[in-house]
């Protein structure tokens, strides 16, 4: 928003101090100049019968305006630059991204049924693979939660913490645009990322603390925590974790080999049963994204979900003004000190 000025004084009392200086420069104005004896005062009648004031009496004039200057400046007016800012009550989110092999799988629409379909589907990008629409949808989440702190976990056969819970986003969507799908040793483990988000988000402060997990795969890594396990923990420490169960059962990876692409179908989907133990034992929601639509509709859910009361308190950066008061007071001083030792200097 643009910031709003505002004028103030600091010490209003000063002020009645320009009583005294009016009242004496009244006073000044009224007084007779001092008499000078001459033979004759017919040179000085044109003058005398004037109804104007006598201007021998401007350095008065000019001297109460310093006077009136310097009181002002012990008023000590000053410039507000009054301000507003936007923070949540606080909301911690960390977001916990598959990334195994399978996440480079295409899921196709229902009008697509050949091979060349497909190929011109994806030479014209109308349609993405998984990785892509989830790195699409994840920035446009990020980008709308400015005064939340963002978490972002990797995983498939391990977890990853690439960025702890963050109000620097900037960095967050670096690492976020870095990931590809396969990178990391292959198989989908779903205990290892909620117990690395519960290890950082029990110690939060924040009133509200929530792990969103995006995955496309049964769990298939053992472990001595199991994802059901995990959930218990979370629930402990008042963890939300909402999951998001991606892709569809008419998928294709695309692999590229020395004799062309070849298109392959993608393998078996993830376990809603699981995930919506994990999300009901939490207190969190399960969802289902078949389709970039779809994604878009559960982050917009989610995002909607953990709204929170936005405060909106302002502050006022005030500056001192005394110094061009004290510029303009001097100025006059100058000025009666001039006009006195000049055109208006009193004749011996």
């Amino acid at each position: 928003m643009t910031p709003d000025i505002t004028q103030h004084f600091a010490s209003p009392w000063w002020g009645l101090a320009s009583i005294a200086v009016v009242t004496a420069v009244i006073i000044a104005c009224k007084l007779g100049l001092p008499a000078l004896r001459i033979p004759s005062a017919e040179p000085f009648k044109r003058n005398a019968s004037s109804k104007r004031m006598n201007p021998l009496k401007a350095p008065y004039l000019l001297e109460g305006l310093a006077l009136l200057c310097l009181v002002v400046g012990m008023m000590r007016p000053q410039q507000g630059i009054e301000k507003r800012i936007e923070r949540t009550e606080g909301v911690d989110i960390i977001l916990a991204l598959d990334v195994s092999g399978s996440m480079d799988a295409y899921d196709l629409p229902k009008e697509i049924d050949t091979r060349q379909d497909v190929m011109e589907a994806m030479e014209r990008n109308e349609i993405e693979k998984r990785i892509k629409i989830a790195t699409n949808e994840l920035t446009k989440f990020v980008e709308n939660r400015p005064a939340d702190r963002l978490g972002l976990i990797a995983f498939a056969r391990y977890s990853y913490m690439l960025c702890p819970p963050t109000l620097d986003h900037d960095f967050l969507l670096q690492q976020l645009h870095n990931i590809n799908a396969g990178e990391l040793p292959d198989g989908t483990g779903l205990a290892a990322p909620m117990t690395s988000a519960t290890r950082r988000l029990k110690e939060s402060d924040a009133k509200r603390r929530v792990l969103v997990l995006f995955t496309d795969g049964k769990n298939n890594v053992d472990t001595s925590v199991s994802p059901s396990q995990s959930a218990d923990i979370a629930k402990k420490f008042d963890i939300i974790i909402y999951t998001v169960g991606i892709g569809s059962s008419r998928s294709i990876i695309r692999t590229e080999t020395p004799f062309g692409d070849r298109l392959q179908g993608g393998v078996a989907g993830y376990n809603d049963e699981i995930l919506k133990e994990i999300a009901d034992k939490t207190g969190g929601r399960f969802f289902t994204a078949k389709n970039a639509e779809e994604f878009r509709g559960v982050m917009q859910e989610i995002d909607d979900l953990e709204k929170t009361t936005i405060e909106q308190p302002y502050y006022t950066d005030y500056r001192e003004q005394f110094f061009p008061w004290a510029i303009a007071g001097l100025a006059f001083l100058i000025a009666a000190f001039v006009l006195e030792k000049t055109i208006l200097q009193p004749v011996p």
